[in-house]
């Protein structure tokens, strides 16, 4: 009589293997999601200038009239998600990484005035988040100016 299926030796062999391929898999998944928010969190630096701008000329200079979540709605969801803190009604943090108890570390805050947008990185903040998105986004003071546009 032939019986068929595998050892108990054949299946620790396979265990052993998806353990092995499953150790050096999870790291590269890890910091993929580094990656993902790093890349993330730029790019909703880089929308809000642009719609900061695009507000402050559509509506002639007003920008010191208004709340900085009206000037870019992405701010405005991000505050809405908490995942930025409205510092006051010309600032808002981004948070990108959190500290032992949970709280967001700001990694970067834009803040509007009169004339100009002030984009600028939390240098105090270490994670492996703030890190990537200081390596990305750069510390600018952006003149804003313009006319008032009809539609």
């Amino acid at each position: 009589m032939k019986k068929s299926g595998f050892t108990m030796i054949e299946l620790i062999f396979v265990i052993v293997i998806i353990g092995i391929l499953a150790s050096v898999a999870i790291p590269k998944l890890a910091a993929t999601r580094t990656d993902a928010k790093v890349a993330t969190i730029s790019q909703q630096v880089q929308s809000a200038t642009s719609e900061i701008a695009n507000y402050v000329t559509a509506h002639g200079g007003e920008a010191n009239a208004t709340d900085i979540t009206t000037e870019s709605q992405v701010l405005k969801q991000l505050v809405a998600q908490d995942k930025a803190n409205e510092d006051n009604s010309t600032a808002v943090t981004i948070y990108g990484d959190s500290d032992s108890s949970g709280n967001g570390i700001g990694c970067v805050t834009l803040e509007t005035n009169d004339t100009a947008l002030l984009v600028e990185t939390n240098s105090s903040a270490n994670g492996q988040i703030c890190t990537g998105v200081k390596s990305i986004v750069k510390d600018v003071n952006y003149t804003l100016a313009g006319s008032h546009v009809n539609f």
